[in-house]
C-alpha cells in the first residue's frame, strides 16, 4: 500500500513543472516560519504575563489581559 501511495505521489509531482513545485515548497516554508514566529510570540507574552502575575504587578497583568493574553495560561508556580 505504501509503495502505491509513493508511486501516486511521484506521478503527481511529474505533472507539475519544477518552478511550480519550487514555489509550493517556498510557500510551505514561509507558512511554517510564520507559525513558529507566532508560537514564539505567544510563548513570550505568556511568560511575561506569568512573571507579572507572580510579582503581583496588577497593572501589567491587566494590560496583558486587555491585549488578549490567554487567561488559561498556567504554570506550577501559580497553582
Amino acid at each position: 500500500m505504501a509503495h502505491a501511495a509513493a508511486h501516486l505521489k511521484k506521478a503527481r509531482e511529474l505533472e507539475h513543472p519544477p518552478e511550480y513545485i519550487a514555489l509550493q515548497k517556498a510557500r510551505e516554508r514561509r507558512r511554517r516560519q510564520r507559525e513558529r514566529a507566532e508560537r514564539k510570540r505567544q510563548s513570550d507574552s505568556n511568560t511575561s504575563f506569568l512573571r507579572a502575575a507572580r510579582a503581583g504587578n496588577l497593572d501589567k497583568v491587566l494590560e496583558f489581559l486587555k491585549g488578549g493574553v490567554d487567561i488559561s495560561t498556567c504554570n506550577q508556580v501559580l497553582h
